[in-house]
């Protein structure tokens, strides 16, 4: 026979059992209830566009590399020459702000390979920063300084510069699905050089130029074109050199596959020479380059 105490203490197992199975399934309720995020506080009407207006503004890059192949033609003292390469060429280029009231501009390219003028190359860089004016929604005013810098050349010219400050002023116009900039641009060279086969060796160092540029961005195509006035005096030469640069991309297949065609024209007018040192000379040299990149795609962090 089981003794009064003993049965007391088995029902007051039975029963605590009971209450801790009872009310488990009370307090999990609870405690998740505990752990549930507050809901945040509704933001005011303008807080995301203010939020907005200080995140990076709309960019449109252009990266790519592939193959390129070049032709140049040079005329000087009544002569010509013809020449032809293949290169490896990288490229990288972008437009953008920054903020409400930043600015920026900067490209790159390098190509390397050889033809039948020897070795063939082109490194280009430059880098403006500045501040815009908002005139509109889409539109902007701007003033930037930076630097840059290019050589490039095979065995029948070379040209050179170092420029050290770069001023650009002007326009933009950026949307969802476009990128244009026209403006006008100066420096100072520090350093430069000219030479076609024929005429003495030009020193661009300390001389002035000034020019404008243009450049259209879409989903599709990238466009450039620009024309330089490099006012160089007080040489034998005492003439200017002009630049005049033209560049389209075309981006076919999901914007990977990138075709550009460009053109470049360098002439030192000929002023009356009385020696054919001191002659005038043109360059022409146009490229088909073809690889894989992208264009134009806004940025939102």
């Amino acid at each position: 026979m089981r003794s009064p105490r003993s049965h007391g203490r088995r029902s007051g197992a039975r029963v605590a059992a009971a209450l801790v199975v009872a009310l488990v399934p009370v307090a999990a309720p609870r405690v998740a209830a505990a752990v549930e995020p507050v809901p945040a506080p509704p933001r005011a009407a303008g807080a995301l566009e203010d939020e907005a207006e200080v995140l990076p503004g709309l960019r449109a890059p252009t990266v790519f590399f592939g193959g390129r192949t070049t032709m140049t033609d040079v005329q000087s003292r009544g002569e010509g020459a013809t020449s032809f390469g293949a290169l490896f060429v990288t490229s990288a280029s972008f437009h953008g702000s920054q903020g409400r009231f930043g600015s920026l501009r900067g490209s790159f390219i390098g190509a390397i390979g050889s033809g039948t003028a020897t070795v063939e190359g082109w490194l280009r860089g430059a880098l403006t920063l500045g501040a815009r004016y908002q005139l509109n929604a889409d539109q902007s005013a701007f003033l930037r300084f930076g630097f840059g810098g290019e050589a490039q050349g095979n065995g029948n010219y070379y040209f050179s510069r170092l420029e050290l400050p770069i001023v650009e002023a002007g326009w933009q116009l950026g949307t969802a699905e476009r990128f244009v900039e026209g403006g006008l641009r100066a420096s100072p060279l520090l350093a430069g050089s000219y030479h076609v086969e024929g005429p003495l060796p030009r020193t661009l160092s300390g001389a002035g130029q000034y020019g404008a540029y243009f450049s259209a961005r879409t989903m599709a195509l990238r466009s450039e074109f620009s024309v330089t006035y490099i006012d160089k005096r007080g040489d034998a030469f005492d003439r200017p050199v002009q630049v005049a640069r033209a560049l389209v991309c075309g981006f076919g297949v999901a914007q990977v596959l990138v075709v550009c065609l460009d053109g470049q024209a360098l002439r030192v007018p000929n002023g009356g020479a009385v020696t054919a040192d001191l002659s005038g000379s043109r360059v022409f040299y146009t490229g088909l380059t073809v690889g894989v990149g992208q264009t134009f795609r806004p940025v939102d962090e």
